[in-house]
């Protein structure tokens, strides 16, 4: 097994707000990208990197591969992550970790194997939307990769992020997520994120079949526990791969999927989903 290096991509000085297209040079098999935000060569405050950069999309030969918001990103980081650093806390000021491997997966060779394939990846971009300057001048950006040979993209972990809206009370029922793409291979969980609602339970049928039936989130964030997951404040964690296994998710793709999410207290209004989901390796489509 092909011990993983860092390899520090480049140093982008920002003179103004907007999107930030920037190109990351690795040609090494890719298990992760590092940003570390600074102000006048100070670390950026967990805080104020969410409000200094919002969007991240990275895409591979012109396609977008993960497409979220750093507050998602960095919370994920938590979910995953706070369980097994000390102090429970994995987020650290400064740095932005985009991952591309299983980490929750215990074996170092399950983890190996979701890294990103760069044979034939000819390009390799990141957008950083900068909303606010106040706090932020540098970013220097590292790629974390294993030095084996290039190998095919393989099979990969991808974060996309869905709006969904409620205008009230009651049952919201989600039918509009895409579980036909052929692409995709199995779901590891959707992460819905929300504020000012109270949620008390969700349901997923999937093919007609009940997946969870009416489980509220604090019954979501017991199964999340047994399998070191952190479950994050504002979050409800719908995750169909707790028992940490290469092979466990949900199937896909599927003739119909349904998640429904019961709401009380106050309409969620405007709230995301962001869907972790396996793609299949493009050589066998």
């Amino acid at each position: 097994m092909n011990q993983t290096k860092v390899f520090k991509e480049d140093s982008v000085s920002l003179g103004g707000t907007g999107k930030k297209t920037v190109e990351i040079f690795s040609r090494k098999n890719l298990h992760y990208i590092l940003l570390y935000l600074t102000k006048t060569s100070t670390a950026v405050s967990v805080a104020n990197m969410k409000t200094a950069i919002t969007d991240l999309v990275v895409r591979f030969n012109g396609r977008a591969f993960h497409e979220a918001d750093v507050t998602f990103f960095l919370d994920i980081e938590k979910y995953y992550r706070d369980a097994v650093v000390s102090g429970g806390d994995a987020n650290i000021a400064g740095w932005i970790k985009i991952p591309f491997v299983r980490n929750d997966l215990p074996a170092a060779a399950n983890r190996m194997a979701t890294s990103v394939g760069i044979d034939a990846i000819k390009t390799i971009t990141l957008d950083l939307q900068v909303a606010s300057l106040t706090n932020l001048d540098n970013v220097e950006i590292y790629s974390v990769y294993d030095d084996g040979k290039p190998r095919p993209m393989g099979v990969t972990r991808r974060f996309s992020r869905h709006n969904a809206t409620f205008g009230s009370t009651g049952q919201d029922q989600v039918a509009d997520l895409p579980f036909e793409d052929p692409d995709v291979f199995g779901w590891l969980a959707a992460h819905i994120k929300y504020s000012t609602a109270t949620l008390d339970h969700v349901s997923v049928k999937v093919n007609g079949n009940d997946e969870i039936y009416q489980l509220p989130p604090t019954g979501l964030q017991a199964l999340a526990q047994e399998q070191h997951r952190a479950p994050q404040s504002g979050y409800a964690h719908v995750d169909f791969a707790k028992d940490r296994d290469a092979l466990m998710y949900l199937d896909m793709p599927a003739k119909s999927l349904r998640l429904t999410n019961q709401w009380s207290s106050a309409a969620p209004s405007d709230y995301n989903i962001y869907l972790e989901r396996l793609y299949k390796e493009p050589a066998s489509k």
